[in-house]
């Protein structure tokens, strides 16, 4: 387990960096990423659930992420700029 400010991440390692599977959470709210990581990055496949419970279902590879579906969120994530979108 790492807890850093408001966020505790809990799952595997690798060579002391975050790796293979593992959830990092907010202590404030239900914010969090449950997924895949790789040197300390969100990386494969994961959920990212926001403050108001809407999430994203995510793939990364090649340093490109990639929406796979939205649900619900009334966060604005920035991916209106890239031509998606989320409202």
């Amino acid at each position: 387990m790492e807890k850093k400010g408001s966020w505790v991440y809990r799952g595997e390692w690798n060579k002391g960096h975050k790796g293979r599977y593992g959830v990092r959470e907010s202590t404030c709210s239900c914010a969090k990423y449950e997924g895949t990581w790789a040197q300390n990055l969100q990386d494969g496949y994961g959920i990212e659930t926001y403050a108001d419970s809407g999430n994203l279902s995510l793939s990364f590879g090649c340093d490109v992420m990639m929406l796979r579906a939205f649900q619900g969120s009334t966060q604005d994530n920035g991916w209106r700029g890239c031509g998606m979108d989320l409202g």
